[in-house]
């Protein structure tokens, strides 16, 4: 369960990376960009403690692939960061918000004790933005705890 680890731990970690940031959306104002793993919820789902779904934008969504060879694990996290303007300059609240991302992974590079940044990060911006939605995706890969491989001996 080592990569569901490092993404659970991963998801504390930017939540606490965004909890201070503030942006508009649809519904409001100010909202607190979202931190999913996996996928965002379908449209029109609760959430057990609303009554109504949050609105989709801003939003963080982590999703994992994960690999072993002979020396080592590994994970790759891709990062889908989306934010909500009308303004023809609303691409700059993604690339904001990747750039705070960025910043704290930098500053700490090990997550949750056990599995490591490694360099380098990718950040990109679409080519193609649904406007009024800002999109942009970063890359990050992380050594994670390889099992050790355990030899019976014949009985």
């Amino acid at each position: 369960m080592t990569p569901l680890d490092l993404m659970d731990d991963l998801k504390n970690f930017l939540e606490q990376v965004v909890h201070e940031y503030s942006l508009e959306s649809k519904a409001s104002p100010d909202k607190i960009p979202q931190v999913v793993l996996g996928w965002l919820p379908a449209k029109g789902e609760t959430k057990k403690d609303d009554e109504t779904s949050n609105p989709d934008f801003p939003y963080v969504v982590a999703q994992l692939e994960s690999w072993d060879d002979d020396d080592s694990s590994k994970a790759t996290v891709s990062l889908q960061i989306g934010t909500y303007s009308k303004l023809m300059d609303g691409w700059r609240d993604t690339v904001n918000v990747m750039t705070r991302i960025r910043m704290a992974l930098l500053t700490q590079r090990v997550i949750g004790k056990r599995f490591r940044l490694e360099l380098p990060i990718h950040s990109e911006l679409f080519d193609e933005q649904p406007y009024p939605y800002w999109i942009g995706a970063m890359t990050t890969n992380w050594t994670i705890p390889q099992p050790q491989e355990v030899i019976k001996e014949d009985e």
